[in-house]
């Protein structure tokens, strides 16, 4: 969570509820240093031997987009712009005034923790993904 006191977009203050229970799935509390170091380490291959680490992001299903698939845990997308050199590995979570996201390029090593605490926080961050990351599939 971005904090417990959000903006909506109509500049509204939201009120993020507490959890009662832990939920894996839900309800992540992180700071960007933290989020930002846990993406490093999966873009060094999480400290799983080049096999395990295929087999967590092996396409596993596909989502009903073309070219998006989940495997382990994440959304994978190819870089149409860069067929078979690289990926994208995706990672997001939103309650309402809020978004986090994760965006992992693992050949090249490189990655975007993003966290919004506004309900227009996917607008906000498809801008700053195509202002970062250069890949013309982002572009509009």
């Amino acid at each position: 969570m971005a904090g417990p006191i959000l903006d909506d977009a109509r500049g509204a203050v939201v009120r993020t509820p507490k959890p009662a229970a832990p939920n894996a799935a839900d309800g992540l509390v992180t700071t960007m240093r933290d989020y930002s170091r846990f993406g490093a380490w999966v873009v060094r291959h999480a400290d799983l031997s080049d096999t395990l680490f295929r087999a967590m992001v092996a396409p596993v299903v596909n989502t009903g987009s073309p070219n998006q698939f989940m495997s382990l845990g994440w959304e994978v997308r190819p870089v149409r712009s860069q067929p078979g050199q690289e990926y994208l590995l995706v990672h997001s979570g939103r309650d309402e005034g809020l978004l986090a996201l994760i965006v992992l390029l693992p050949r090249s090593r490189r990655g975007l923790v993003i966290l919004t605490n506004a309900d227009n926080g996917g607008q906000v961050a498809i801008q700053v993904l195509r202002a970062t990351l250069n890949l013309p599939e982002l572009a509009p």
